[in-house]
């Protein structure tokens, strides 16, 4: 049994999307369908009403998409646990490919990630899907990673509890998790086969912050959170070829897996935003430097 775990903050424009397409396939497996919200209101609430399936665990205050996790995963009964985000929707016959997957031997693992672009062309979400996604681009080939997005991801549930929960980070979460079950022995597999769409609505300031908070964030996953004076000079000195080597890789993934001819071009036209975005990511990494101020737990 798969359970698919999603957590929710102000979601109603799209998670009667996210769900529908949940529900209008017709798996071999069984499976359930976990909704934690903390949406104020019951805008949300209204449009789950529909997917009578569905178990909606709603939340009185604000909850972290981290933590929204690890309630979802404290109350599934599946084997197999499937963490999408609110704006992320599964390709027709994702989950028969996710259970085949597992059937196959595989404990955790990912899949590809398509931008949304029914809706038009937004600058924005552009950014954001060539910085943060460029690892789950369908061009990429089936491989081991070292870390997988928390985005589409797919966990033994033993292997979770083992290992778990999320910490309750605001970016870079999955990171942490993943590279740390990567540790102690699993391959963390990409199959690009099992696709999913997300739609994203946020502005070049919303890129710009994401980036920030990512970098805010990277030196305690990378180190730990007890950042002593020593860890930070050698994340201070390390920051600058972090962030070169950062953009190296992502161009190279922009240009060598992407198919369309027109977006490896706008991502040429667009790499100043790119690297615009670096800059940010770097002057997170100096905060936590020179402040520490702890983990940062926005999105």
């Amino acid at each position: 049994m798969i359970s698919i775990i999603i957590p929710s903050y102000r979601s109603e424009k799209i998670i009667g999307k996210v769900l529908a397409a949940i529900v209008s396939q017709k798996p071999k497996v069984n499976y359930e369908v976990i909704l934690v919200d903390s949406t104020p209101g019951d805008q949300v609430d209204r449009v789950v009403k529909k997917y009578p399936t569905v178990v909606l665990l709603k939340q009185t205050d604000q909850t972290s998409a981290s933590r929204g996790r690890n309630i979802g995963a404290a109350a599934a009964v599946g084997q197999l646990l499937l963490f999408i985000d609110s704006d992320v929707t599964l390709a027709n016959d994702a989950l028969d490919k996710i259970w085949e997957c597992y059937e196959n031997g595989s404990k955790i693992f990912s899949g590809s990630l398509l931008q949304d672009l029914t809706s038009g062309f937004s600058l924005a979400a552009f950014l954001e899907y060539c910085f943060f996604f460029s690892e789950s681009f369908p061009g990429n080939p089936n491989n081991v990673r070292r870390n997988l997005p928390s985005g589409l991801l797919a966990i033994e549930e033993v292997l979770f509890q083992m290992y778990g929960p999320f910490l309750e980070y605001g970016r870079a979460e999955d990171t942490h998790l993943t590279e740390k079950i990567r540790k102690n022995g699993y391959a963390l597999n990409y199959f690009p086969n099992i696709k999913a769409i997300f739609f994203q609505d946020l502005n070049i300031g919303d890129y710009l912050k994401k980036c920030k908070l990512n970098g805010q964030n990277i030196p305690y996953v990378r180190l730990g959170e007890d950042l002593d004076l020593k860890k930070r000079i050698f994340f201070f000195f390390t920051m600058p070829l972090l962030s070169v080597m950062k953009f190296i890789v992502m161009a190279y993934r922009n240009l060598y897996y992407r198919k369309e001819l027109k977006y490896k071009m706008l991502f040429i036209v667009t790499s100043p935003l790119i690297a615009v975005g670096i800059f940010y990511w770097f002057l997170g990494g100096l905060i936590t430097v020179f402040i520490n101020p702890g983990i940062n737990d926005k999105r």
